[in-house]
């Protein structure tokens, strides 16, 4: 899932486990899309660390 921001661009800030707790403002996202934004920059939640999940450490 990916968490966007309260502005009005509402940015994508953190990538989240599909399950995780700490997720606020979410939606679901492919995999594929997650690895994306990560590797572009986006934040990893440090509670569900779907980088490691999606094999990218």
């Amino acid at each position: 899932m990916i968490s966007h921001g309260i502005s009005a661009e509402r940015k994508p800030f953190e990538v989240h486990l599909g399950d995780c707790h700490m997720a606020k403002r979410t939606e679901p996202l492919p995999a594929a899309e997650a690895r994306r934004l990560l590797a572009d920059g986006v934040e990893v939640c440090q509670f569900c660390r779907p980088d490691s999940e999606l094999g990218m450490l």
